[in-house]
């Protein structure tokens, strides 16, 4: 199971680090199609994340994809959970781009369309500056639409969702260990929004 996606803006020879995040898949289950929360910057230590986007970025070199990439990381199989390696790269979904969009500031969705039709500018994409390391936290949760079809108690998976909400918050609030229990996610994020 992934546990950490580092995502990236590919485009000729730049690699952008656009974040970190830390992929969440409240309640027992924990394959990908689970993962319907991100924590953005990963709870890393700041050279983990420093060392984690230099090995993004290797594997997308190895890969030789474009535009807006998500490498997976997951534990190290016959290891202490704090070794991660790289376990695949997908594109990024459109839900994972709007999130990283709010937190960034850069529209990365127009940025991908301009990229797409030719007009993106190698010089405005290395004046971009983004701030993997930034203390402030932020929090997506996929939104279901089963409280509307009266569907109650049933758990989402990635292909059910219909939309996000968002949170901001301190490290403290929005720590790993209370983001894993599917009520106290949606407490949180209901509380913080």
């Amino acid at each position: 199971m992934a546990t950490i996606g580092v995502s990236l803006f590919v485009h000729n020879q730049h690699k952008l680090a656009v974040g970190a995040m830390d992929m969440i898949a409240p309640g027992m289950n924990k394959a990908l199609s689970q993962v319907t929360a991100f924590r953005m910057p990963a709870e890393l230590p700041r050279s983990r994340r420093t060392n984690l986007v230099e090995q993004a970025k290797q594997a997308v070199s190895e890969r030789q994809v474009t535009g807006m990439v998500q490498v997976l990381f997951a534990p190290k199989p016959d290891s202490d959970s704090h070794q991660l390696t790289v376990v695949g790269v997908r594109p990024s979904r459109l839900t994972e781009m709007a999130f990283l969009s709010k937190v960034t500031g850069v529209n990365w969705v127009r940025m991908l369309t301009r990229q797409h039709i030719g007009t993106l500018d190698d010089a405005e994409l290395s004046a971009i500056k983004v701030d993997i390391h930034s203390n402030r936290v932020a929090l997506m949760n996929a939104a279901f639409p089963f409280r509307q079809l009266h569907v109650l108690n049933r758990p989402g998976t990635t292909d059910q969702e219909v939309g996000a909400t968002i949170a901001f918050g301190s490290s403290e609030a929005l720590t790993l260990t209370n983001l894993s229990d599917t009520a106290e996610l949606d407490r949180i994020i209901n509380r913080t929004i």
